[in-house]
């Protein structure tokens, strides 16, 4: 999103591009159907023993109007025969018993594959998240896939439990209905589409430009969910700023336009409802004046009138669901498109079987070049060797790609072009377990799960015993930290690790990545937020961690890395200079720059 562009205008374009997308490839309901059931392949079969039953007991429902109508003609003629009204009655009472237990049945098993659709879509989902690129996952906001596994998924639940194995069978209903008047009278059958007509005009102007008025919708409600997870993510610094704060005016303004946007939907559809409902519900506009004319003409019976009044009420039930399913097909179209997005990600495709990886040889980039979106390339010609063991630094300006070499190491993302080695293989044919046993990566913003601290340190390694976890600890300069907390290592970390400080975090993330067996550690902005205190630790925590490791750092407080083995200079995506600090001090401008901007900044903060 652009700083000056809007809520709507973001909205809006999004809107134009799903419309378009959706024009160029059209869900229909089949499609859709097909591939739900991609994901629950034995239970396609189950799904047709629902609809037979749903359509069987939809059809012992019609012995209930014909009792009806048998019951009216006797009271209007008053010609009881009670054996024959309790003969119907008991077949009339057993047919519905027989359709509510069908009925019955049918739902039990569509909601059983429903909620079991349901589950695998989200664990395929979970899965497509763990094996695309970390790098296309992160792009997308936090809000976008608590939205779409939560909330789009959920309402697939619908669409699978009742339109599925209900609709053959409601569209039986009116179906049958229609057949026996044209049966029992042709011209009453034919009474029956006098309101046809205002139905169809109701629908229209229902979907006239439905889908600009869902995606909007959709959108909207997407936009605001993400900026819910940003304002209270941030809710400390809004407090502190109070409501000019950007984060605060997004999150109104996205509140607002999901608001209008809802409103606006439904201001559009009221009149539509309103025909829809008057007409749907009006079923005998055309068969009471057509029957009681040919009933006071004598040309149909008493019977045959009372059928002619109470099948085309039995339709109402079943008319309006198909018609409200209809406009349930417009979400689940979009929900489903979205869904496909995620699972259409590129996965990083590894071998399972592991290689054998010299282990005296780090990473080594060739001619490595990459783009985040085509044609936008952020990496040129990458060549360098990262020497097994030892210190190797990134510096760079903000932009200059330095975050984006650590992630292409870590297998965020695969290069464009070019080839990346680690161990003397390719990246690219070492399972990613194997990489993520050798290489640890810790990144500027260290995430905790909300559980103990020490289950957070077994993420390393499961199987640690408790000798290890407490070397790690003592390594990474924490064991003041663990001695303050109330627990322990069994205190709880906190919502993404918020009960500790940036600093303490960093800490805690340095004794994780020590717990683990990895030679290879990839810190990138590893003091970013230290303050003096916490940095020293960090420091002198860093100094046990390089023992019999590769250590890559990428910096941006230069002074921590004045004493690196090796120090790589990138400036605008391309390689400046590789050396030590007194080397670079001496040939690199851009590095000179560098120090000069550093230091001054650090003159200042320490004369403030």
């Amino acid at each position: 999103m652009n700083k000056n562009q809007t809520i709507e205008e973001k909205i809006q374009e999004d809107v134009k591009k799903s419309i378009k997308t959706q024009q160029e490839d059209r869900l229909s309901p089949k499609i859709i159907k097909k591939e739900m059931f991609e994901f629950a392949p034995d239970l396609k079969s189950k799904m047709s023993i629902s609809v037979v039953f749903a359509c069987i007991g939809e059809s012992l429902g019609f012995a209930s109007y014909f009792f009806a109508a048998y019951m009216a003609k006797t009271l209007f003629t008053k010609e009881f025969d009670f054996e024959k009204i309790w003969t119907y009655a008991a077949l009339t009472f057993l047919c519905l018993i027989l359709q509510k237990g069908l009925t019955c049945l049918s739902s039990i098993k569509s909601h059983r594959i429903s909620f079991t659709i349901l589950r695998n879509i989200r664990q395929k989902l979970g899965e497509k998240l763990e094996k695309a690129p970390l790098g296309y996952v992160e792009a997308m906001p936090i809000g976008y896939y608590k939205a779409l596994i939560v909330e789009r998924v959920g309402a697939l639940e619908d669409w699978i439990a009742h339109v599925m194995p209900e609709m053959p069978s409601r569209m039986l209903h009116p179906v049958l209905a229609t057949i026996i008047l044209l049966i029992v009278d042709w011209r009453l059958g034919l009474a029956c589409f006098a309101s046809l007509p205002f139905i169809l005009l109701g629908m229209m102007l229902m979907f006239y430009k439905r889908e600009e008025r869902m995606y909007t919708w959709m959108n909207s409600n997407q936009d605001l969910n993400s900026r819910v997870v940003e304002y209270v993510n941030g809710i400390n610094v809004i407090k502190a700023f109070g409501q000019a704060n950007n984060s605060y005016e997004k999150f109104t303004a996205s509140v607002k336009y999901y608001f209008d946007s809802t409103l606006s939907w439904w201001k559009s559809s009221w009149i539509s409802m309103a025909i829809l409902f008057a007409f749907v519900n009006s079923p005998i506009i055309g068969t009471l004046p057509v029957g009681v004319y040919l009933y006071g003409q004598g040309q149909i019976t008493l019977w045959t009138l009372m059928l002619g009044l109470i099948l085309p009420l039995a339709i109402i039930p079943n008319v309006f669901p198909l018609i409200m399913s209809m406009e349930l097909y417009s979400m689940i179209e979009t929900n489903w498109r979205m869904i496909r997005k995620v699972m259409s990600l590129p996965e990083m495709v590894r071998p399972e079987k592991e290689v054998s990886l010299d282990v005296h040889k780090a990473f080594e980039f060739k001619e490595v070049n990459f783009a985040y979106e085509e044609g936008i390339e952020v990496l040129h010609h990458a060549n360098f060797q990262v020497k097994h063991k030892g210190v190797f630094a990134i510096v760079g300006e903000s932009g200059s790609g330095k975050s984006t070499i650590a992630k292409l190491m870590t297998g965020y993302f695969d290069a464009t072009e070019g080839e990346i080695s680690y161990g003397g293989v390719n990246v690219k044919a070492i399972p990613v377990k194997q990489l993520m046993r050798e290489v640890t990566y810790v990144a500027q913003d260290n995430f905790l799960f909300d559980t103990s601290l020490r289950d957070n340190l077994r993420i390393a390694k499961p199987d640690a015993a408790e000798e290890e976890i407490q070397r790690a600890l003592q390594l990474a300069q924490c064991e003041d930290l663990i001695a303050r907390l109330p627990k322990g290592l069994d205190s709880d970390a906190g919502d993404c690790g918020n009960l500790l400080s940036g600093g303490e975090r960093q800490r805690f993330t340095l004794a994780r990545a020590m717990l683990s067996d990895a030679r290879c550690i990839i810190l990138d902005e590893a003091t970013a937020y230290a303050d003096p205190e916490n940095e020293a630790k960090i420091q002198e925590a860093l100094s046990h961690l390089i023992k019999d490791k590769t250590l890559i750092v990428v910096a941006h407080r230069l002074h921590t890395i004045v004493g690196a083995d090796a120090i790589m200079v990138l400036n605008k995506g391309s390689i400046d200079s590789i050396g030590k600090h007194e080397e670079l001090m001496e040939k690199s401008k851009v590095y000179q720059k560098l120090w000069r901007h550093y230091t001054g900044n650090e003159k200042k903060g320490a004369e403030a």
